[in-house]
Parts: C-alpha cells; structure tokens; sequence
C-alpha cells in the first residue's frame, strides 16, 4: 500500500530577474524568473550577523503566467505556493541536476510589487 504524501512549498522572497514570458496564447504561456529567500542568524560566539540565501528559480504556466508579468516586477517581495520539480539535463556531456518551483497559487492584487518586505 501507498504511503499518501504531499509537495507543497510556500516561498516569501525577492525577485532578483523580470519575469520571461515566452510561448503563444492561452495554456501554452511559460513565464519564469528567479526569486531570492535569506536566513539571518547570529553566531554564538562572535555574536556577528550572518546571512544564507538561496536562488529559486520560479516557473508558472498558463494563464497564470500572463498575470504574473504584469504585476511582479525586478525587486518585488513575493509570496507563493507550488510544488518543487526535480530533473536533470546534459550540459557539455556532463549530467546536471536542476531544481525548479512549479506555482499552483500567487495571491491577487498587492502580492506582487511591493518593494518592502511583507
């Protein structure tokens, strides 16, 4: 028997690139851009501020690619839902892993554009 399991992320974040939007009309649009999330911390012993960030790179699909476009722009704070996609591609006859977050959900109206954290 299946053990029932879930792949549900939610991302809060920068965007570091203008969204691409690229295919034709409809179901077959494609946006993408990368989205930038930070960890702050403070060493025990030197008490010195650190920061960890991690690049994401966002794919969104369909008519939810279009909206996105219009709305989130370069240095915007985002929030997100989707799911993470694994796969790998051959570069230069080297086998490479890539890590993509697929958007199943962005909120309306003030979620993409602000220029302050939320």
């Amino acid at each position: 028997m299946d053990i029932p399991s879930v792949n549900h992320c939610i991302l809060l974040g920068k965007l570091v690139t203008h969204p691409t939007l690229t295919g034709l009309d409809g179901d077959d649009r494609v946006a993408v851009c990368k989205l930038v999330t930070y960890e702050v911390w403070k060493e025990k012993q030197s008490t010195r501020q650190r920061r960890a960030e991690d690049l994401h790179k966002l794919v969104i699909r369909g008519r939810k690619a279009e909206g996105f476009c219009r709305r989130a722009k370069k240095g915007a704070y985002i929030y997100i839902e989707g799911e993470v996609r694994n796969r790998s591609s051959e570069r230069d006859g080297r086998e490479i892993a890539v890590t993509s977050f697929k958007v199943i959900w962005q909120p309306q109206a003030n979620a993409c554009g602000s220029t302050t954290p939320v």
